[in-house]
């Protein structure tokens, strides 16, 4: 997580002058520029990640099991249950929906801080909720529905009967593949993760200029 924050500020830099020649220098300049400023709000977001899990996960949860404990139709209680894991999902979707805007704003207005550049995606995102939402649920969804992809390809039951109890030559084989796509996958997640962040860099920066 430290990590993709660090780089997140070598890959939002590019939005701003995208037609201009890019090299490796300018990226990790611009890497270490915006580094201290998005480690502090990772900081932030672990925080609030944090509140989410304790309060809605263990507190909620543990409510939901006290309320429900002398319940005789166990259909209630798994849809007492599932009501609360959606709320935790939902919840941790929206702190990563105002971390990225909380990114963008760092990278895109010079002089932003931490605190203020997460108070003002909060604002942003609960203003405009819905087209927010939308900006980053879409690209989003294109990488967990590669991920789902290579699930459905490559099931545990297969991956175990190809390495589990191959040759000599046939095994190492199977894991050198198996990397190789995994790899593949990685890569083409992230740049979903990438498109996502441009999607939400052209949205936000389409708000904040004057009007013609």
């Amino acid at each position: 997580m430290a990590l993709n924050s660090i780089l997140a500020g070598g890959v939002l830099t590019r939005f701003k002058a995208p037609d201009l020649k890019y090299s490796l220098a300018d990226f990790l300049r611009d890497t270490g520029r915006y580094a201290w400023r998005l480690l502090s709000l990772l900081i932030i977001g672990l925080i609030c990640y944090w509140i989410v899990f304790k309060l809605l996960n263990e507190k909620l949860g543990q409510w939901v099991d006290h309320w429900a404990g002398n319940w005789a139709d166990d259909r209630s209680v798994f849809w007492a249950h599932l009501t609360v894991s959606l709320l935790v999902v939902l919840s941790v979707g929206y702190v990563n929906l105002v971390m990225d805007y909380a990114r963008v704003r760092i990278v895109l207005e010079e002089g932003t801080g931490a605190i203020q550049a997460f108070l003002a995606s909060l604002g942003f995102s609960l203003g405009r909720l819905g087209r927010a939402i939308g900006v980053y649920v879409v690209p989003s969804f294109f990488g967990l529905a590669l991920l789902g992809v290579y699930r459905l390809v490559f099931p545990w039951e297969f991956i175990n009967t190809t390495i589990a109890g191959g040759s000599h030559i046939r095994e190492p084989l199977a894991l050198a593949g198996l990397f190789v796509v995994q790899q593949v996958v990685m890569f083409g997640r992230y740049w979903f993760r990438v498109a996502t962040w441009a999607s939400e860099w052209s949205y936000y920066s389409s708000t904040r200029q004057p009007l013609a």
